[in-house]
């Protein structure tokens, strides 16, 4: 990696990173690029950004939208369908209602709109269980965000994941319908 002074156009410090994604990695970011439409230059410069503090942010912590309007929109029905059910949906429901209201197969719904979601931290994927069953998807709902960034607070190197452990753990809210089952 080099670090070099500029002077011209540039001004400050540049920092040119020349770097190569083996294996599974290569293969996951060789996967993420071509789904999203960008180039490697800019994930590094976006995952650098989202990693590194920025130091004249004194906000505290936020929650970032969806990065694309059509993932806001697909979060928006998700959140919907969950809302009543505390956070948790079928995921073959999800696929449906996604595929219904975006006009897409269901296959294409779930690497276009659920899969990315996930990555950035909206949906988490539940396992089945030991039986197999239905596979669960838990949504971020807009009532979960004061938790979060509470958590946020308190702890500023929590990961995503234990923010998962801490909202699964939480004692479930009744339906509204009274049912317990989709």
């Amino acid at each position: 990696m080099g670090r070099m002074e500029t002077g011209g156009t540039h001004s400050g410090t540049v920092v040119r990173a020349d770097t190569r994604f083996k294996g599974d990695l290569g293969e996951r970011v060789d996967a993420y690029l071509e789904e999203n439409d960008i180039n490697a230059t800019e994930l590094v410069r976006e995952a650098v950004a989202d990693y590194l503090p920025d130091p004249n942010d004194d906000e505290g912590p936020r929650i970032r939208p969806p990065s694309t309007p059509e993932l806001e929109t697909a979060l928006g029905i998700l959140q919907d369908l969950a809302r009543n059910n505390d956070g948790t949906i079928p995921k073959s429901v999800a696929k449906q209602e996604l595929a219904q209201k975006h006009s897409r197969d269901k296959g294409a719904c779930d690497t276009t709109l659920i899969q990315p979601l996930r990555r950035e931290g909206y949906i988490n994927e539940l396992s089945a269980g030991p039986m197999g069953g239905r596979s669960m998807l838990r949504i971020v709902l807009p009532s979960d965000i004061p938790r979060i960034l509470d958590a946020a607070d308190d702890d500023e190197h929590e990961t995503v994941a234990d923010e998962w452990d801490q909202l699964d753990a939480a004692e479930p809210a009744a339906r509204a319908d009274g049912g317990d089952e989709w």
